[in-house]
C-alpha cells in the first residue's frame, strides 16, 4: 500500500517543474526528495512528462 497518494505526489512534481526548485530544498511538508523523483522518474520513463527536472 501506498504511504502518499498518487495524486499529491503527481502535485509535487508540477511545483517542481513550475519553481524550478531543486530536488533537495524542496518544501519540508513533502516527503523526501527522493521519494517524490521516484515517482517523476516513473512519470517520465513512461512519457507523461517531457520536461527536464533536475
Amino acid at each position: 500500500k501506498r504511504k502518499h497518494n498518487l495524486r499529491i505526489n503527481w502535485n509535487r512534481i508540477l511545483y517542481l517543474v513550475k519553481t524550478g526548485s531543486q530536488w533537495r530544498i524542496l518544501p519540508q511538508d513533502f516527503p523526501k526528495w527522493q521519494r517524490v523523483y521516484y515517482y517523476y522518474k516513473k512519470c517520465s520513463d513512461m512519457g507523461a512528462i517531457r520536461t527536464s527536472v533536475g
